[in-house]
């Protein structure tokens, strides 16, 4: 268990003396058929523990490897990432309450003494379609998948926890890389489909599930290639994918929206437990109400949120502006703040850092961190609220208010705001500059890494020495049909990871064309959330202090 070595030798051992005993003793039945389990049930503090895995498939509920050690489990119309931590181990397998399983698929449990009757509702197996490319099969909902064996002349896949109106079926090819295709519904609950090769190829599974459908299709091809696409709402779609890259196999996951512009818009968001705190992404997410998440990283950098600067740069930085309308561009730029009062743009030295003397300073709601500790002299302090100036004195130091913007000022600068008065319409922005020959304010802003694609023409070189390194990656891309992209590559111990080749060559292999693509960070934090009921994180599950927000617009 979770002890030391020593304490789980003494533990197993005492298990496996319970386990023969309760074995004994205890039936198991599923949907009324007796059922005997790889690896023993366990029946500790009077709760009945099963091996998840195993017990998982056979209820409907598939567990596989998510980030930062979790277990991702997925079942009929929902998904979750459970930390490992929390379940028990024995023998080195991973194990669930039993009944904690069969809740999350939809059945029931009832106990008849040293007997255990389960009920849940299987997959129905609807269709299977044999060509000579790819065998599909169709379920009216979500089935998992078990790669069984995968060799040279055979490949052979288990579906559990559904059912068939077949007990066998087989199909002989004439062409094409499969020879026979057959399918067998087992004892357990599941179908067998067993794929006979005529040469040598490499595994490919497609799965797509929606709504009261589910379809998987296997076909052979010059590399191996796994892919999950859930329709999460009518525009909404989660993909997920196991490639072969140049590095080695890699985990990648985007959500893509398609006409977004219409239903959503993209902001940036920092965590609420203050401004430069590097948090798990989902929970950024959760506070915001936001569809989905994209961590862009660990420093702030430039950061303009709803038009109000949070955060300016040192020096010019490449950017991902966006407009009140929704729309993104790349553009180069420092940023800096500016009060605008009554039309007059008072200029500021920056925004939420300690004032030095002589300095003006912006502090949007927000930040708590110091303001004018050990400033000598009488300070200027103007407080705004709804865009207007509520308040306006002097004096030796700063009275908090974090629901209101103040501008502080000392010495020489306080003499830029002696002609405001109390009522003033005044408002704080950030000048990006002169954009296709017009000043522009930034409404929404992030620093980017780089912009890789622009109208559709690549930016950057290819073939360079920057391009051969493996990394995590986080982008933002729109397509030419007006569709959204939020794409995340994990580096860890599941996942590889990939060059900027590979990153290049998947947005190429996408059926529309790329428009624009943002390179958020590379070899930074890579972290996706989607929220769909439940808050599903994806990618590394690496943590960030701001995220891009895939917030729905207000009615």
């Amino acid at each position: 268990m979770r002890g030391g070595w020593i304490a789980t030798i003494v533990v197993l051992s005492l298990l496996l003396f319970a386990t023969a005993t309760c074995g004994e003793e205890e039936s198991l039945f599923l949907n009324g058929k007796t059922i005997q389990l790889e690896s023993p049930v366990v029946v500790e503090d009077g709760e009945t523990l099963v091996p998840l895995r195993e017990f998982g498939h056979l209820v409907g509920v598939e567990a596989v490897d998510g980030p930062k050690g979790a277990m991702t489990l997925r079942w009929r119309d929902g998904r979750r990432n459970v930390e490992t931590v929390s379940l028990p181990v024995f023998d080195g397998l991973t194990y669930a309450a039993l009944e904690w399983l069969v809740d999350l698929s939809g059945g029931s449990v009832r106990r008849l003494g040293r007997t255990t009757y389960v009920e849940t509702r299987p997959a129905v197996l609807d269709e299977l379609d044999v060509s000579e490319e790819r065998v599909v099969l169709r379920f009216d909902a979500f089935a998992p998948v078990e790669v069984i064996t995968i060799g040279m002349e055979l490949l052979s896949l288990r579906f559990h926890h559904c059912v068939a109106s077949f007990t066998q079926r087989s199909v002989v090819l004439a062409a094409g890389p499969m020879l026979r295709v057959d399918a067998r519904s087992t004892t357990t609950g599941g179908v067998d489909l067993i794929v006979a090769l005529r040469e040598i190829g490499a595994l490919r599974i497609e799965r797509f599930e929606t709504a009261g459908f589910y379809s998987v299709t296997v076909g052979v091809g010059a590399e191996p290639h796994a892919e999950s696409v859930s329709e999460i709402s009518e525009n909404v779609r989660l993909h997920e994918a196991e490639l072969a890259l140049s590095s080695g196999s890699a985990l990648l996951a985007y959500v893509r929206i398609e006409n977004w512009r219409a239903g959503f818009r993209v902001r940036p968001a920092h965590a609420l437990s203050g401004l430069g705190d590097v948090v798990a992404l989902d929970q950024i997410v959760r506070a915001h109400a936001a569809v989905a998440g994209i961590a862009v990283g660990e420093e702030l950098g430039l950061l303009v949120v709803d038009g109000v600067p949070m955060n300016l740069s040192e020096s010019a930085v490449d950017v991902l502006a966006i407009d009140a309308f929704g729309r993104l561009s790349g553009i180069r730029t420092a940023g800096s703040s500016l009060l605008s009062v009554e039309g007059i743009d008072i200029p500021l030295d920056d925004v939420n850092r300690p004032l030095h003397y002589g300095e003006a300073i912006a502090y949007p709601p927000g930040y708590d961190g110091e303001m004018a500790r050990g400033v000598p002299g009488a300070l200027t302090v103007l407080k705004l609220r709804s865009e207007r100036v509520v308040s306006v004195y002097h004096g030796t130091f700063v009275d908090r208010d974090p629901t209101a913007t103040l501008i502080v000022a000392s010495g020489d600068a306080c003499a830029r705001f002696s002609a405001i008065s109390l009522g003033a319409a005044a408002r704080l922005v950030c000048p990006a500059g002169t954009i296709d020959g017009r000043d522009e304010l930034l409404e929404n802003a992030v620093t980017i890494e780089s912009v890789l694609v622009r109208d559709g023409v690549d930016l950057q070189a290819e073939g360079g020495r920057e391009t051969i390194f493996a990394r995590a990656w986080s982008l933002i891309a729109t397509d030419w049909h007006g569709a959204l992209i939020l794409l995340t590559i994990a580096r860890d111990d599941r996942s590889a990871g990939a060059t900027l080749d590979d990153v290049r060559s998947f947005l190429r292999t996408l059926p529309v064309p790329i428009r624009d693509a943002f390179i958020l960070n590379s070899g930074g934090p890579s972290a996706l959330v989607l929220s769909d009921g439940g808050v599903h994180e994806l990618g590394g599950g690496d943590r960030t202090a701001v995220g891009l927000l895939l917030v729905p617009i207000a009615e």
